[in-house]
């Protein structure tokens, strides 16, 4: 049972790690820098080999901590997420061996938005010669679910 943590490292010195004689191999990570884009690389966490990602973060920080791509990069290698934006005081405890995670809260989260669209159909074979003709070139996209979803973000 080990803890890493990580500060304000950055993907420069998450390199510097992985490419050292460092032992970077941890079961729960406390995740850099916020958990911002400039750190947490696939790379590193692969190496980490994690079980438990810890990211401290204010809520409704200004700078939008945590950054998505971490968000994806830490469900990619199958950690299991605490936020403290969202979970409040997060507390590991461990006998050595094992561990158990509690938190102060549970969070609240909106339904994702993509588990209720799909794309229904795609009209991908216009009549004619396909560099000059994509007006009859579509796809329709379905609203499954029984709210509305806003498509407008990035």
């Amino acid at each position: 049972m080990s803890f890493l943590f990580t500060g304000d490292a950055e993907a420069e010195v998450e390199a510097d790690l992985t490419s050292s004689s460092y032992e970077v191999s941890a079961t729960v990570l406390k995740v850099a820098h916020h958990g911002s884009k400039y750190s947490s690389t696939l790379d590193f966490l692969t190496a980490v080999g994690l079980e438990v990602a810890v990211i401290s973060a204010g809520a409704d920080n200004p700078y939008g901590h945590p950054a998505q791509e971490t968000l994806d990069k830490l469900a990619v290698v199958g950690a299991e997420v605490y936020r403290t934006n969202l979970h409040g005081a997060i507390v590991v405890e461990t006998d050595g061996t094992t561990y158990m995670v509690t938190t102060e809260k549970q969070p609240s989260l909106p339904p994702t938005p993509t588990e209720e669209i799909m794309i229904s159909y795609v009209h991908y074979d216009a009549e004619g010669d396909d560099r000059y003709n994509l007006n009859d070139e579509y796809m329709v996209i379905r609203n499954e679910g029984n709210t509305a979803v806003d498509m407008t973000g990035p």
